[in-house]
């Protein structure tokens, strides 16, 4: 069947990208149970040929180019990046690479418009956040700190008129909460969210992922896969309702199972 087909490839593609230690957990669809992972692969059956990516988060663009390769023929990719060095081997990346139809932007997504500074870890740069580290893990996150112009997404989605989004990736350190209670506009055109969860506070103010789902489950999005670590981290993928209802329940007869949480 194509459409499992592409359900695997993408998974394979983002099995690259996150990866898990120790005894992994899982909620969402039993289908995807056995991956132990995420995947973009794993998404090109669901969308449309030519979809619209954001990815906040974006680092250094090695999933920026998984998405480019996983959708050739996308509208649009989207990827923001606050960190200067980062964001300046970004830029270079999307030369390099000939990505067409990819739109790199300095800038942070927050609660508010204006700047913040982010906390930019010297050993586990990609970590790097707009939340300071709590004092356990300051010696984890120690680095230096730079101010760097932020945005409400709602806002800059209005301005840029976008209207609509296939695939959000968040990898925000801690911030995805706040960032999507300024995101309930472009959340009721948005098929698939890729977030990562928490469940231990690594930094100031961070979300717990309960508090996340709870919000993201108001919004009308279902958790189709959620691999994470008892009392540490994971990653997971939301469909929305409509999404979930056309192609889980009517096409595939998929149901939610195997809940399980720390």
């Amino acid at each position: 069947m194509v459409f499992m087909h592409y359900l695997n490839v993408f998974l394979l593609l983002l099995m690259f990208s996150f990866r898990l230690e120790g005894t992994v957990y899982y909620e969402g669809t039993q289908t995807f149970r056995n991956y132990g992972n995420v995947n973009y692969s794993f998404l090109v059956q669901f969308l449309p040929y030519n979809p619209i990516i954001v990815e906040a988060g974006a680092y250094r663009g090695e999933k920026t180019v998984l998405a480019a390769q996983a959708w050739p023929h996308h509208r649009s990719i989207i990827a923001f990046e606050p960190n200067p060095s980062a964001f300046e081997a970004l830029q270079k990346r999307v030369v390099d690479e000939k990505l067409g139809r990819v739109h790199v932007h300095n800038l942070a997504l927050n609660s508010y418009n204006g700047e913040a500074d982010l906390f930019i870890s010297e050993f586990h740069e990609s970590e790097s956040s707009l939340l300071p580290p709590t004092e356990e893990m300051s010696g984890y996150y120690q680095g230096s700190q730079t101010r760097v112009p932020c945005v409400v997404f709602d806002d800059w989605c209005e301005k840029n008129q976008i209207d609509s989004i296939d695939i959000l990736r968040l990898e925000l350190e801690g911030l995805e909460m706040k960032v999507l209670e300024g995101a309930s506009k472009i959340l009721k055109n948005t098929k698939i969210i890729i977030v990562e969860s928490f469940f231990r506070p690594y930094r100031v103010d961070m979300c717990n992922y309960f508090y996340l789902k709870d919000l993201l489950t108001k919004a009308n999005f279902v958790p189709l896969a959620h691999w994470y670590e008892q009392g540490e981290r994971g990653l997971a993928i939301y469909v929305s309702q409509e999404m979930y209802d056309a192609y889980f329940v009517k096409c595939l007869g998929l149901g939610l199972g195997g809940l399980q949480y720390p």
